[in-house]
Order: C-alpha cells, then sequence, then structure tokens
C-alpha cells in the first residue's frame, strides 16, 4: 500500500507582506480576517479569493496575535497585538471594520498568548455595548488562597496521541461547587469576558469587555513555577453558573481553573514542550461533554470532560 500524502491547501489567499498571525471568520457570510506581523488585517471574500478591505489595527512593532468575533451580535470584533492592548471593532454590513475602535482595553501583556473570549448567553443583543459601572484595577480578585474542593466532575483521556510515558491514560476528578457569594457569581456570569496572560505572563487575567475593567488574576499555587500562560480557552456551565479557563503552559503544564471562584481544580503535566494551543469542542453527541485538544510540540492529547 501506497504511504498517504500530505493533503495540499484548496486555494492561496496572497497579499500580505509579513507573517499571518491571526485568522477568523465571518459568523454569518463567506469572509475571512486575517492579521499580520506588521499590524494589517486584511477581509478576504472566500468566494472569489480576493482581499476586499485591509487596514492597520495594532502598531508596526506589535503586529495582529488574535482576532475574535463577538458572537452574541456578530457586529463587533475583537483585535489583540503585542502593545499591550485589546480593541474592540464595529463591523459593517459588508464585513469592514470601523476606521477608529469602539473601544481600547489597556491590558499591559506584551506576550503571545491570545486571548480568550467568553460571551454569556441569553436575550441580549448588543451586549458590549449596554453600559455598565467600571471597577477600578485596584478591585481585582486575586486568588492567592484558593485551596482544593470537593470532586464532582471528571476528565477521561479518550486518545492519547503521544509518545510521553506520562499520558497513556489520563483519569483525574475535577473540582466543582457553587459560589459562596451568589451575588457576585450571578454578576460576572453575566458579563462578557476576556481571558490573557498578564503582565506578568504566568499570571492568567480576566478582564470585562463592557467596561474594560480588570475582573480577576489567577495565580499559579505558591511555589509552583509552570512558566508563561501559553494558550487558554473558556467553557462553562450554564446550569451551574459555572465558567472554565482550560491554559496551557510554558513547561508543558495543563491546568483547569473555576473562574468564578478563581480555584485551581486540575493541574497535569501533558508535555515536555511548552502547550502552543488548547482548543474546546462542546458539539459532541453528549450535550454535558466538552472534548479538549491540546497540542505541543507535535504531539495531540485528546480529553473530554463529562459531568459525573
Amino acid at each position: 500500500m501506497a504511504p498517504k500524502t500530505s493533503p495540499g491547501p484548496s486555494s492561496v489567499l496572497r497579499g500580505h507582506r509579513t507573517d499571518v498571525q491571526a485568522l477568523c471568520y465571518h459568523p454569518k457570510k463567506d469572509l475571512l480576517y486575517s492579521g499580520d506581523a506588521d499590524g494589517e488585517a486584511k477581509l478576504w471574500d472566500l468566494t472569489t479569493e480576493r482581499a476586499l478591505w485591509s487596514q492597520r489595527l495594532h502598531a508596526t512593532h506589535a503586529g495582529i496575535t488574535a482576532l475574535h468575533f463577538v458572537t452574541c451580535n456578530h457586529s463587533t470584533l475583537l483585535s489583540q497585538g503585542r502593545d499591550g492592548a485589546i480593541k474592540q471593532w464595529d463591523v459593517s454590513a459588508e464585513g469592514t471594520l470601523s476606521r477608529v475602535p469602539l473601544q481600547v482595553i489597556e491590558t499591559g501583556s506584551y506576550n503571545f498568548c491570545r486571548m480568550a473570549v467568553y460571551v454569556p448567553e441569553g436575550p441580549a443583543t448588543n451586549l458590549l455595548h449596554q453600559q455598565a459601572s467600571p471597577s477600578s484595577p485596584e478591585d481585582m480578585s486575586d486568588n492567592s488562597h484558593a485551596e482544593a474542593i470537593k470532586p464532582q466532575h471528571k476528565i477521561d483521556a479518550l486518545a492519547a496521541m503521544s509518545d510521553m510515558a506520562n499520558c497513556n491514560q489520563l483519569r483525574t476528578e475535577l473540582a466543582s461547587s457553587i459560589c459562596s457569594e451568589e451575588d457576585t457569581t450571578v454578576e460576572t456570569a453575566n458579563a462578557a469576558l476576556v481571558a490573557i496572560a498578564g503582565h506578568d505572563p504566568a499570571v492568567l487575567e480576566l478582564w470585562n469587555l463592557q467596561t474594560g475593567a480588570p475582573m480577576k488574576q489567577l495565580h499559579q499555587p505558591e511555589g509552583v513555577k509552570h512558566g508563561m500562560c501559553m494558550a487558554v480557552q473558556l467553557f462553562n456551565q450554564p446550569a451551574r453558573h459555572t465558567l472554565y479557563a482550560l491554559v496551557g503552559y510554558e513547561d508543558g503544564e495543563v491546568a483547569v481553573w473555576d473562574v468564578f471562584q478563581g480555584n485551581l481544580l486540575i493541574s497535569k503535566h501533558l508535555h515536555d514542550e511548552p502547550v502552543m494551543a488548547v482548543a474546546i469542542d462542546a458539539t459532541g453527541e453528549d450535550a454535558d461533554a466538552v472534548q479538549q485538544a491540546v497540542s505541543s510540540h507535535e504531539q495531540l492529547i485528546i480529553l473530554v470532560c463529562t459531568q459525573s
């Protein structure tokens, strides 16, 4: 039997003058946004395979590291650059972006970790444009003394496509609980959030997209040094008013945090190299399952988080 050959691209879109670092599909149209290392964004018509529009969103020295549509209204696009800023852009009916950002959130984050966005489900159609009283940066919650809590969920390693001996099977109990301060939990759960590596790249920060204010910091446990946050994704359990952060670190550690309580639920060393990407897929046949893909150094591990 002849060996299988690697598939080639179905099309090639040319036009950027530097490396493409970020991609984002339009949720309703056959359009693709791309961002490069010089801070320039382009809009592509995937039917004609031609560029329709271009604009510099971030400084040349910073580039664009991430692009993300806000799914609640499909009219706001977020861009992240290595200039310490996340910008919100108004999206026209044709897909082009406003010349001036709607809001600029100065995060002070200058690393390569791409942002993760959480937008709660609900009737609101213009969530980011609703005004709320901004909180002071000094009010940012801290989890320095978070403790472990009783396990109620489990992560099963359905497949471990890795040559690492300690990743042949992973069955670890996860923790989950109801926040003792219910009003704070509901308020946070109703906010649109963005997660990024902070000014200290070992700390994960949560910011309110409506107010542009910091909300919480997730510190690694005392005495533990996993290095920088390299990748992050957010996923939730609406019935429990719970939001989780899946974080990959520089030393190959992968952790799951309860965002609202600031608790570290599980931490496992899955790679010998930095974790470059994590992904969440909650569209499986089991509505309670969350499939997570973690990649590093040409290794792939598939995990499924299920309710016990």
